[in-house]
């Protein structure tokens, strides 16, 4: 998201206005990709920059971020290995981030795991995350998939209470 949309979206919601879109929106799969045609290294440039991932040295040396046809999901996160398969169809810097936040969440004491829980908690159903799942429910179906989904949707534009439960990634 270039700087003036994200001041002109951030004035729209001081304004009290409703958002139009989210910051970061859906991405369909893209069926003409596979693996010989699909560049893993672009997919997450890609996300770095649109997301201004704070720490990309962790992703890239730390991390295993590859192409898979293993799975049937869109993405699959290995969190206690730092491992993340997407399926080249859905490689896009929107399903990569969502199970990026997998495992920046697994990074997560068990006492952040309760702030997160109680902040989320308060937050869910105001503002921007309220609009997100006005539009796309999932993020509801458990507190991990909610960490993830606000970020993948979200980004930086999530609210401030709680990006410091986003480990490697603010």
């Amino acid at each position: 998201m270039s700087i003036l949309k994200a001041i002109i979206f951030l004035i729209g919601l001081f304004q009290g206005k409703k958002p139009k879109t989210l910051p970061h929106p859906y991405e369909y799969p893209d069926y003409s990709r596979d693996m010989d045609n699909t560049s893993i290294a672009d997919v997450m440039e890609t996300w770095m920059v649109e997301w201004e991932v704070s720490d990309p040295a962790f992703w890239v040396l730390e991390a295993d971020i590859r192409l898979s046809r293993e799975y049937t999901s869109p993405g699959v996160a290995f969190s206690n290995e730092k491992k993340i398969l997407l399926r080249p169809e859905w490689a896009n810097a929107g399903t990569l981030a969502h199970e990026a936040a997998h495992i920046s969440y697994s990074l997560l004491s068990s006492e952040e795991k309760l702030g997160f829980f109680v902040a989320y908690t308060l937050l869910k159903y105001k503002g921007l995350i309220k609009f997100l799942y006005s539009k796309n429910r999932y993020g509801l179906t458990s507190d991990i998939e909610g960490h993830a989904e606000i970020y993948r949707y979200l980004g930086n534009q999530m609210p401030g209470e709680l990006k410091r439960f986003y480990p490697k990634l603010f």
